[in-house]
């Protein structure tokens, strides 16, 4: 609200989608412990959203198929397809945000990939975090060859991306980008992690059955497990569940973080299969220990 204030003359408008939070689905259309009743109506009001809006609308920003920072939340299958769809129809640019779920994340190259393929692409990716394979802080935006046709031209055109920053392009870590994306293409590095995934899915889903948990969701290697004090009921905030079994876990060794009172387990590629063992299994143990403080 204060940024909004503040900032409210130099802003321009937008248009939200509706939410794609399938555990406490906006339309009613699931019941507790994973169970949806889904007829995929988010897909449709995103599409009836872009369809009243095309006037207006110069562009759709949406994460690359998981909602990361807001509680480790897939979206259901065929939802950017839809965006790309209806983004193609009216020539407007489709973004995504590939900084959380891109390089292997989700099981794919990028996010994206699961409802696009190979062919379909957006216009426009942001990238970051695994781009350097967590070795140094680097980004990048990637735009299709139309958006980059916009800014090409002779210095007079004066049709440059002159936007820059002081930090842009630090030869270091781009080479450290460069040496990543080398290694997932050499090693085959996507394919190699294919059971590594099957079987922590396996193992995380298990942990639907224990009292406290409302939902276990997620996709590749990002997932989420909301706790929940019975059914969709969520806990006091000042009871801070979220909290309480990260704590315990610290205490076993095993550091994570809660968003909230979703448990967002995020390991790394590289995780061996005890590994996994041993945090959904300390896991399962910490939120059995919520019985004893409710």
């Amino acid at each position: 609200t204060v940024f909004t204030a503040e900032y409210k003359e130099i802003m321009f408008d937008v248009v939200e989608l509706p939410s794609v939070y399938c555990f406490r689905c906006p339309f009613n259309k699931s019941n507790e412990k994973m169970n949806v009743r889904c007829s995929y109506e988010c897909i449709e009001e995103a599409r009836s959203v872009i369809r009243r809006h095309k006037d207006e609308i110069c562009a759709v920003f949406v994460e690359g198929g998981v909602q990361g920072a807001g509680g480790i939340i897939p979206f259901p299958p065929g939802y950017i397809r839809s965006l790309w769809e209806e983004t193609r129809k009216y020539d407007i640019l489709l973004v995504l945000d590939e900084v959380a779920t891109g390089f292997g994340r989700t099981g794919k190259m990028f996010g994206f990939q699961w409802d696009l393929g190979a062919r379909a692409k957006p216009d426009i990716v942001c990238l970051g975090k695994a781009l350097s394979g967590g070795y140094l802080p680097v980004a990048a935006t990637v735009v299709s060859g139309d958006v980059y046709r916009v800014f090409d031209g002779e210095l007079w055109e004066y049709k440059h991306f002159f936007h820059g920053h002081t930090f842009t392009g630090n030869p270091i870590a781009c080479a450290s980008a460069v040496e990543n994306i080398n290694i997932f293409q050499q090693d085959d590095v996507i394919r190699k992690i294919q059971p590594v995934i099957q079987y922590l899915e396996r193992k995380i889903k298990r942990l639907i059955n224990l009292d406290y948990v409302g939902d276990v969701r997620g996709r590749g290697f990002m997932w989420g497990v909301e706790l929940v004090k019975r059914d969709k009921e969520s806990f006091p905030r000042d009871f801070m569940a979220g909290w309480r079994v990260a704590l315990d876990m610290w205490k076993k060794g095993i550091f994570i973080r809660p968003l909230g009172d979703v448990i967002v387990i995020n390991p790394p590629l590289s995780i061996k299969l005890k590994e996994i063992d041993l945090i959904v299994d300390a896991l399962e143990d910490s939120i059995l220990k919520l019985k004893s403080s409710t």
